[in-house]
């Protein structure tokens, strides 16, 4: 886990400067027109009187259509950067799975298609039936309309979406939102295309002349100050207070529209289009930047991980040399016990009463117990050393297994069962011991009067191999089948068999190599039967 200290500068957060840059260049135009900066384009009834000869209808044609250009090079940068950003929206959706991006991502893009939609019929490139002096007007109305409602009801689905609902069916809730918001961006522009009249928009004699670029400018304001904040709140992101910020240039679009602009392509009718074309940049400079929070991130936590690596490979070899040192030097005054306890049962004992007897019989078998452990908890540690991963036949390994159990197996009248496993990537010797500790654990936990009958099968599942071994032997009661996995668990006394406790514990450490998971089902004088997974996957 990172730590606070070192992860604290790299909260996402919008640098000063682009806010700044936001604030100025909102504010900009306005400045500009009072120190008589013209952004308008002339119109052709300024020079009807004009001499036409050749240069100057080429010249009137310039003028006249100039501004159809203008407007078609601001609209069409702000589609295609509105399209950019919900492009990006939808990928950090699958990196990171955050839902906030991809359905703001959805009103970016139906407002795009929107947007395309208005610039491409303004320049006669898609027709439409009703005259383009009252169909520029009204598409753009249009447009910022929906551009605000559907950005305004994205954000509150968002804020108070149900997590439970959001975490099992997001999926299927984008493509809800994308169906609804399609049929509604459609039945918009198939309106606008095949309408003969359209309701007129803007009024140049009165004082607010677009009175209905009102409403986007309430939807923005609400926006700006109420629900994005909230959202912010929720998901702190750079994308989302990019969005916040984005808000600014987007009302003041709307002021310049509503109570600037008389005629098309007047000036406030051009700093309207250029300040929608940054309410559009500054959302994809938002996500952006969240996509290089994100890789500085991942750096930073890669490091840390390298370290912690590091560190737990000293830890882990520290911990095998101590487990090899203390097993040597207890293993050498065992080995003295236990022979001087062999020596004593060798003499004559009929000096010894039969307490003292007993007790030179305890210590011998005491000393091999310890013995046992000490061997057990040594092979435990080196589980895993060294390890490489290859192409594994099961049906090898158990006939491996079954020829180094050969004895116990005819001893005992032992049937193994098993057909047509399967080739797995894993680590062998792991493998190998795993199968022999699952079957002897069956082997020695027979019936008395029964013999043990064991069968191995196995499921593709989810792009894992499971594995069962069944067997016809005493059962786990159901309280001890979690305990059974824990070094030097037994379940049993010490004069029921022998054991260490450490077979299961081994099983388990062998099954966590593999990215797997291990269990027991079992019923008390029916049997138990041990599942487990492997991954199938080469790493």
């Amino acid at each position: 886990m990172l730590k606070t200290e070192e992860t604290s500068k790299y909260i996402a957060k919008l640098p000063r400067g682009i806010i700044g840059a936001t604030i100025f260049v909102s504010i900009a135009p306005l400045i500009l027109q009072l120190t008589f900066f013209n952004f308008g384009n002339p119109s052709i009834h300024h020079i009807e009187d004009s001499v036409l000869d050749n240069v100057s209808v080429r010249s009137l044609i310039f003028e006249e259509y100039i501004g159809f250009f203008v407007h078609l090079i601001l609209e069409w940068s702000g589609v295609t950067i509105a399209l950019s950003t919900a492009a990006l929206s939808f990928i950090q959706y699958k990196m990171t799975g955050n839902t906030t991006a991809p359905i703001i991502g959805i009103v970016l893009f139906f407002a795009g298609c929107m947007d395309a939609f208005h610039t491409l019929a303004a320049a006669n490139i898609i027709e439409s039936i009703a005259f383009n002096d009252n169909f520029i007007p009204f598409t753009w109305t249009l447009s910022r309309i929906f551009n605000a409602a559907i950005l305004l009801l994205g954000i509150a689905l968002v804020i108070n979406y149900n997590d439970v609902i959001l975490k099992y069916r997001k999926n299927h809730i984008m493509w809800v939102i994308c169906f609804i918001v399609f049929i509604i961006t459609y039945g918009i522009v198939h309106y606008c295309a095949v309408a003969s009249a359209l309701p007129n928009t803007y009024y140049p004699n009165f004082w607010i002349s677009r009175p209905y670029d009102i409403i986007p400018l309430v939807l923005y304001v609400i926006l700006f100050t109420i629900l994005i904040p909230t959202l912010k709140r929720k998901d702190p992101g750079v994308f989302v207070e990019a969005l916040l910020w984005s808000m600014l240039p987007a009302i003041a679009t709307q002021i310049h529209m509503a109570v600037g602009s008389d005629r098309l392509f007047d000036e406030h009718f051009n700093i309207a289009h250029f300040l929608k074309s940054i309410s559009y940049v500054i959302p994809f400079i938002g996500i952006i930047m969240d996509y290089m929070y994100m890789y500085q991130l991942d750096h930073i936590r890669m490091e840390e991980m390298e370290k912690a690596q590091k560190v737990l490979q000293g830890k882990n070899k520290e911990l095998e040399q101590f487990a090899f040192i203390t097993s040597h030097d207890l293993q050498e005054p065992l080995r003295t016990i236990s022979s001087f306890s062999d020596l004593l049962q060798e003499q004559d004992l009929s000096q010894l009463d039969k307490e003292s007897k007993r007790f030179i019989y305890y210590i011998g078998q005491a000393s091999k117990r310890m013995s046992m452990l000490i061997h057990g908890l040594l092979e435990y540690s080196r589980l895993g050393k060294n390890r490489e991963l290859k192409k594994v036949n099961i049906n090898e390994i158990l006939s491996h297994v079954q020829d180094d159990m050969q004895v116990v197996i005819e001893e005992t009248n032992t049937i193994i069962e098993y057909v047509d496993l399967p080739v797995v990537y894993g680590y062998p010797l792991e493998l190998r011991l795993l199968f022999q500790n699952l079957i002897s654990n069956a082997i020695k936990f027979r019936k008395p009067t029964e013999a043990p009958f064991i069968k191995i099968s196995s499921a593709h599942i989810d792009g894992e191999w499971m594995f069962g071994i069944q067997d016809n032997g005493v059962g786990i009661d159901e309280k001890f089948r979690q305990k059974i996995f824990i070094i030097f668990q037994r379940l049993t006394s010490k004069s029921d068999g022998e054991g260490t406790g450490i077979g299961l514990a081994h099983c388990q450490k062998i099954i966590n190599l593999h990215h797997g998971q291990i269990w027991v089902e079992s019923e008390v004088g029916v049997g138990s039967t041990f599942y487990f997974t492997i991954n199938t996957e080469e790493e």
